[in-house]
């Protein structure tokens, strides 16, 4: 019979019954915090607090930039539904630290001895820890009834590093072996990251090792590689 990894069924199965906890926690949802505002050129460093769905601005201590003034009023109130034409749209940018948990479905790896170039499909499972960017447009769309509608659009940016294990197919040909299995490899290398409200995805450089006795004859041997990413937010 031949050898199957069980890693890539062990990660299905955490990727789907985590689908709740990463809905609740995604980046593309605009939460209460601090952020920096731009209208016009012009940008402020604000608290933005969410009630009754009302997008509630408030401005923050000069000095710390840390702390909301909470003595005065929200200097600006963004509804979701207004009458006229609507408000000047504004945008809020917030910076962060990122861990994202990783797929790597795809692999593209050039032509390598005898070997042509390919493109794998399997499994892959990586942490991710980088820097991230997130930008929240916010603007008001007419509607027919003489009223405005509001609408937030999310970009998110990330790059940095990740870290994982993956499976692939090890035989004679790739590695001198004297049957046919799948072997596990350590993932490493950089990614960068776009997400669009809730659609990420990325692109990845980087290297396998594979972790068992072949590896010093396996031809991919941290040889570079790149693929494209799909991620989960788990901060």
């Amino acid at each position: 019979m031949e050898s199957k990894s069980i890693l890539p069924v062990f990660i299905l199965i955490t990727l789907l019954s985590s689908c709740k906890l990463f809905q609740k926690t995604a980046k593309y949802d605009f939460q209460d915090g601090f952020y920096e505002q731009e209208i016009g050129k012009l940008q402020y460093k604000v608290y933005v607090d969410i009630t009754d769905n009302d997008l509630r601005i408030h401005p923050v201590f000069a000095k710390d930039k840390k702390t909301a003034d909470v003595n005065v009023e929200a200097f600006q109130t963004y509804p979701p539904e207004i009458e006229g034409a609507g408000l000047l749209a504004t945008s809020f940018e917030k910076h962060s630290f990122d861990i994202d948990f990783l797929t790597i479905p795809f692999k593209f790896r050039p032509e390598v001895g005898h070997i042509p170039a390919q493109l794998n499909t399997s499994i892959n499972g990586a942490l991710f820890l980088g820097y991230r960017k997130d930008i929240f447009d916010v603007r008001y769309n007419a509607t027919p009834l003489g009223t405005a509608t509001r609408s937030v659009d999310h970009l998110g940016f990330s790059m940095g590093v990740f870290s994982g294990f993956g499976n692939t197919w090890v035989n004679e040909f790739t590695a001198g072996a004297s049957v046919d299995y799948e072997g596990i490899i350590w993932s490493n290398g950089f990614a960068g990251i776009i997400g669009v409200n809730n659609f990420t995805v990325g692109i990845t450089i980087g290297v396998d090792a594979l972790t068992d006795r072949y590896k010093s004859s396996w031809i991919y041997h941290y040889k570079p590689w790149a693929g494209l990413a799909f991620g989960l937010n788990l901060n």
